[in-house]
């Protein structure tokens, strides 16, 4: 399990990657880019470079300072609030600073899965505006699914440790 620490650096990482992803490609682009695709991948809005890059960087931005703000916040919530396999058990006195690690270490996962997802989709954009060709929807879509699994692959192992009131040894060392 990696530490908060950890993890906030691997998620600070890719942020910084993004920033080197939109200084990369800024001089290459043209003035106007594609920022929307519609159905059949064809492009139907356009923004100039500026405004796009400037809001992807904050949207990669916001993203990573909600998912560190959730673990965060998390710490503050009520225990009436959380609802996670053997309740009792992990909201106990010795077992909660635990399970508000795992619970944090959790949310900056999604963070930087997310943070993945959206540099993949920004790639892809700015490719497509280099080659002035359609959308491939397929790299979308796999992508998209690829987030999704990810998550989802995320979210059972959490449920599953919670699940066990035996790994909390493994974990107190």
């Amino acid at each position: 399990m990696y530490s908060d620490r950890r993890l906030i650096l691997i998620m600070i990482t890719f942020l910084a990657l993004a920033v080197l992803q939109a200084a990369y490609f800024y001089p290459k682009l043209p003035d106007k880019i594609a920022t929307h695709y519609g159905t059949d991948g064809a492009s139907d809005n356009f923004s100039d470079k500026k405004t796009a890059l400037i809001i992807n960087i904050a949207l990669i931005s916001l993203m990573s300072a909600i998912f560190y703000g959730l673990s965060w916040l998390m710490k503050k919530v009520p225990d009436n609030l959380i609802n996670i396999p053997n309740k009792a058990f992990w909201l106990s006195p010795e077992n909660k600073p635990l399970m508000m690690k795992i619970i944090s270490a959790f949310g900056i996962r999604i963070g930087i899965v997310t943070e993945l997802f959206l540099l993949m989709l920004f790639q892809h954009i700015y490719s497509m505006n280099l080659s002035e060709s359609r959308l491939n929807n397929r790299n979308f879509w796999i992508g998209l699914l690829a987030y999704f699994a990810i998550i989802g692959l995320l979210v059972w192992q959490v449920y599953q440790f919670f699940q066990s009131k035996q790994r909390v040894n493994r974990f107190q060392k």
